[in-house]
């Protein structure tokens, strides 16, 4: 009885190994959205926190615009502002600046 016992424990100790190596494999993204690009291989080591595609908000938009470099040192994260389209206005904050 003693005997089987412990292999009863080891097996469930295994399993519990096991469980928690498939929920390491699972993805999760910050925010719900739909994936538009997949920056990986098959075979392929990524490590936690590493870049795995892009992810776009479904309900949200993105603007891309060109500054020129006179008006670079003006730009900010949270920098508001209004862009105009049709005969709507909508409020737009920079959420993430990437100087290149």
């Amino acid at each position: 009885m003693v005997q089987a016992q412990q292999s009863y424990n080891g097996s469930q100790n295994a399993l519990s190994v096991m469980r928690q190596k498939v929920g390491d494999l699972i993805v999760r993204a910050p925010v719900d959205g739909q994936l538009t690009s997949l920056d990986a291989e098959v075979g392929q080591n990524k490590n936690k926190g590493e870049r795995l595609g892009q992810l776009d908000v479904i309900g949200d938009y993105k603007v891309r615009v060109d500054i020129d470099e006179h008006y670079i040192n003006r730009i900010y994260n949270g920098l508001g502002g209004v862009a105009t389209i049709g005969s709507k206005d909508f409020k737009l904050t920079i959420k993430k600046y990437i100087h290149r």
